[in-house]
């Protein structure tokens, strides 16, 4: 999941218009609903923090998929470190 929540940072521009990601994410997460240990699980399955984390990031990539947004989600030069530029 943690992954699928940083795959439009690890790409210079992200197109959110493209649903195949989106679909990949519904896919995870379907199965996950159809997991029966989950299911019938009363324990906490992360932390609120974590929920809270994904819920915000997920919906902000929501709203981007609808406005069909392509995003830069590179640093900018001037922000980067010395490292990166070598």
């Amino acid at each position: 999941m943690t992954l699928m929540l940083a795959e439009p940072f690890a790409v210079d521009s992200f197109d959110f218009g493209d649903d195949s990601y989106f679909t990949k994410v519904y896919a995870f997460a379907e199965g996950l609903a159809n997991v029966q240990e989950l299911k019938n699980s009363k324990v906490a399955r992360g932390s609120q923090d974590g929920l809270y984390v994904n819920r915000t990031y997920y919906g902000l990539y929501a709203m981007l998929n609808e406005l069909k947004a392509r995003v830069t989600t590179t640093k900018p030069e001037w922000l980067r470190s010395k490292k990166e530029l070598v």
